[in-house]
């Protein structure tokens, strides 16, 4: 629905964080009907903020109800998995649309139930965004991380791998902000040894990558498996002034990378481990 599997697991942990306080004893069937209401709000509010120049462009009005011609009988069927990672290209009411029909598997009603506004502009804009769908070119790969953004990337990632707390140090703010989504939150000054600790703690080599999940740089914290690495999650990173500024950390989010698009920026060294303090 957002495009990138970091924001959607943002989105996802606002909303929950949301439902959980007007969740009760008194209203324990809250979450069935609402639940995915909220999220699609969020989501929809998240989108149209990068996409508001398009959004003013559109009418949905228009969009909506405008004539449209016989369609080919391929139109009916529901997209492919590989389509299903592309809906971003569509605007936010007509991925919410294909998200919920072809992607959760609700029936037509039940997604005028929980999108709208009538029946027949669901179908209606079911069918366009399906054909739309089909008519977008492969991928392309993504554009590359400009140079300087690339090199604090690696140095912050071979400060890790190489035990080199001083080095870490040097790129990251006593005042960072540090989050371990699921787990903490705080400021690096007093969380570093519970930060370093809670990857001293995992019981296999791991060793962290540059690379574009979803098109956004990150850092991929992989897991060894025999003679390979393999994917298991993400680190999102924020700087100011070649100094990183916030960490947020997806280790405890096991399903983060299962349907991201990952792209290598750079080779994994041979092993890592946190940086020791």
């Amino acid at each position: 629905m957002c495009g990138s599997v970091l924001d959607g697991e943002d989105l996802v942990q606002e909303t929950l964080a949301a439902a959980s306080y007007r969740l009760s004893p008194a209203n324990p069937g809250f979450l069935d009907p609402s639940l995915f209401r909220m999220a699609y709000e969020r989501c929809r509010y998240f989108i149209r903020l990068d996409l508001g120049h398009r959004e003013r462009t559109v009418s949905y009005a228009e969009g909506l109800t405008r004539a449209i011609g016989p369609e080919p009988r391929w139109t009916a069927a529901p997209i492919e998995d590989a389509l299903a990672a592309r809906v971003s290209a569509l605007r936010p009411y007509d991925r919410a649309i294909v998200v919920v029909k072809d992607v959760l598997g609700f029936s037509l009603m039940e997604t005028t139930k929980l999108i709208g506004p009538t029946f027949g502009h669901v179908q209606v804009t079911l069918h366009r965004s399906r054909a739309r769908l089909r008519e977008l070119p492969p991928l392309a790969p993504s554009a590359p991380i400009d140079r300087e953004r690339l090199a604090m990337l690696q140095a912050y990632a071979d400060s890790f791998n190489r035990l080199d707390a001083a080095g870490f140090h040097r790129l990251v703010r006593g005042d960072a902000r540090v989050e371990i989504v699921g787990a903490f939150s705080g400021r690096m000054r007093d969380l570093e040894s519970v930060y370093a600790g809670a990857y001293a703690a995992i019981p296999w080599d791991w060793t962290q990558t540059v690379a574009l999940v979803d098109g956004d740089p990150a850092l991929i914290a992989s897991r060894r498996i025999g003679d390979r690495w393999h994917p298991h999650s993400v680190i999102r990173l924020w700087w100011e002034h070649g100094e990183v500024v916030r960490i947020r950390d997806y280790m405890h989010i096991r399903h983060i990378l299962r349907d991201a698009r990952i792209e290598p920026a750079s080779e994994p060294p041979e092993s890592g481990f946190v940086v020791e303090h």
